[in-house]
């Protein structure tokens, strides 16, 4: 069975790094890719059969920690991720319903262990 994940930064190169690690792991996992916050929380209620979220916080038109809110008002299930540079952010983001934080500074050992965990069959 196929998986299914998103990704939103505002970076394009960071989503496609991140696009890559993940189908070095797993190739057949379809991903989504958005810029921003309000495209992420649109793309996850129009397509609510994703496996794994995974936000950056500062992006444009909406944070990250407000598009976890918007989402968990109608997705309560999907593991959701924010990764950024400002580990300030973990607390908030487990608040507003996040299932963990990765730092940006290690996300490229992190991500491989966050993907194995809700990836693989």
């Amino acid at each position: 069975m196929d998986k299914k994940v998103i990704i939103a930064d505002d970076f394009e190169n960071v989503r496609k790094s991140y696009c890559k690690m993940i189908n070095n792991y797993f190739p057949d996992t379809k991903i989504d890719e958005v810029e921003d916050g309000d495209l992420l929380v649109e793309k996850v209620k129009n397509n609510c059969d994703y496996d794994l979220i995974i936000t950056d916080q500062n992006m444009p038109k909406m944070s990250g920690l407000k598009a976890i809110e918007e989402i968990r008002k109608f997705d309560k299930k999907t593991p959701i991720y924010m990764i950024s540079f400002e580990p300030a952010y973990e607390n908030f983001a487990i608040a507003k319903g996040a299932n963990g934080f990765i730092d940006k500074t290690n996300s490229y050992t992190e991500l491989p262990k966050l993907i194995e965990k809700y990836l693989k069959e």
